[in-house]
């Protein structure tokens, strides 16, 4: 089914409290096992291989790859496969969102090794301590969370602009889920795959 969404007139002429009780009313799923430890260590696990993955071929190459997506279609089959030999029951939808979007972090935070901090020692010609860059790295992912709270509120929730990544994560993972893989988003406005795809600072 096409993602739950706002059209242009809701998102022009709603306050943000009616765009969060519409939220609530029609796409979150509080009785759905969403942050389990499962989810948790899966998402770990695939942000520590794709971050290393990430690494060697943004090294090599120049060229970084998205976590997102390829986090997603890991970890469906993932459990789908575990769940088919009796090993696990299958992930819920919700509980894949959180794997990806812990993943995604994790994938992620490693990119200012092969962008900022390689631009700095080429220009300089001076190589970095791996201490020093490891506290760059730290600092850089605090201001980038804290800044993602206003931010989410007003561009995500209030103005319900849709966050691409975020946004193609949420139309596999309804496609996935579902069966529905054309169905696809046919409005702008909020995509509303789980609470977690809207921001995990809801």
């Amino acid at each position: 089914m096409a993602l739950l969404q706002l059209d242009e007139g809701q998102v022009r002429t709603w306050t943000r409290a009616q765009k969060d009780q519409w939220w609530l009313a029609n796409v979150f799923r509080g009785d759905m096992p969403q942050l389990t430890i499962r989810s948790a260590a899966t998402g770990f696990l695939l942000g520590g291989v794709l971050a290393a993955t990430g690494l060697y071929i943004s090294g090599k190459t120049g060229i970084t790859i998205g976590v997102g997506l390829t986090s997603v279609i890991l970890a469906f089959a993932l459990f789908r496969a575990m769940h088919g030999a009796g090993l696990a029951t299958d992930f819920t939808i919700l509980e894949n969102n959180c794997t990806q979007s812990i993943a995604t972090a994790a994938g992620y935070v490693v990119a200012p090794l092969t962008s900022s901090l390689a631009a700095y020692m080429l220009v300089t010609g001076r190589i970095i301590p791996w201490w020093q860059m490891v506290v760059w790295m730290v600092v850089v992912s605090m201001i980038g969370v804290l800044l993602a709270f206003p931010m989410k509120r007003r561009f995500i929730n209030e103005e319900q602009l849709p966050f691409p990544e975020g946004r193609a994560c949420g139309v596999v993972l309804d496609a996935l889920y579902t069966g529905a893989a054309a169905a696809g988003c046919t409005r702008r406005g909020s995509w509303a795959t789980p609470r977690s795809s809207r921001g995990s600072t809801r």
